[in-house]
């Protein structure tokens, strides 16, 4: 499937400027730095919670904190500010990013480790019922 984008990415390789102006283009990076904020804090909730579901939010902002410092990095001017967005990528996105990552694999396999206990021990509750008889 991934294939399939292959043409596109030689498209955009061909005809994206080099250079724009954008509008709004503080408001992207509050709205993105707002979702990995809502993220991490959703994640840690969840945790405290004890929530299976925390592996979901920590996925989608491991994927979010990636993006940002691969946009910050690409994005910003030779000199100071390149310098401030590779430090930023190296020393807090991209390692937040990783611990997020690591969590919700770490969370996804214990969730598949229950659901393969669940099934086991539902077969073998059947093959005991089965071996006792159907009830009168």
């Amino acid at each position: 499937m991934g294939l399939a984008m292959l043409p596109w990415l030689v498209v955009l390789g061909n005809q994206l400027p080099h250079r724009t102006v954008v509008t709004n283009w503080s408001t992207a990076w509050v709205g993105l730095d707002c979702l990995e904020a809502a993220g991490l804090v959703a994640t840690g909730m969840l945790l405290a919670r004890r929530d299976h579901r925390a592996g979901l939010t920590a996925a989608v902002t491991a994927t979010a904190l990636l993006i940002d410092a691969w946009f910050d990095v690409t994005t910003a001017t030779n000199g100071a500010d390149r310098a401030v967005a590779v430090a930023m990528a190296l020393l807090a996105e991209l390692p937040l990013s990783a611990i997020c990552a690591n969590l919700a694999f770490r969370l996804g396999r214990a969730a598949l480790d229950d659901l393969s206990a669940m099934e086991s021990a539902s077969t073998e509750w059947r093959a005991r019922r089965t071996m006792k008889g159907p009830r009168r």
